[in-house]
């Protein structure tokens, strides 16, 4: 899918433009990938990007899932 998006303008080889509308059908399989339990990050080095550009490409298309609180340690109990 990342490479049916247009060849980016002025940017290194291989670089896609993924803002417009082939961009979002991107972005919108990636988010249902990571909806079904893969993380980000893995997806995008899978994807032959780099940790963070999943990331950055569901906030270009505001499809950023919502923040899981972290687990604590502090509510554990010491035996």
């Amino acid at each position: 899918m990342y490479e049916a998006c247009p060849q980016a303008p002025r940017a290194r080889e291989g670089a896609r433009a993924v803002r417009g509308e082939e961009g979002r059908v991107l972005a919108e399989a990636c988010r249902s990938v990571v909806d079904d339990g893969v993380p980000m990050q893995r997806l995008s080095v899978a994807l032959g990007r780099g940790a963070t550009w999943l990331h950055w490409l569901l906030g270009c298309h505001d499809l950023r899932p919502e923040l899981r609180k972290a687990r604590t340690t502090s509510r554990r109990t010491r035996n």
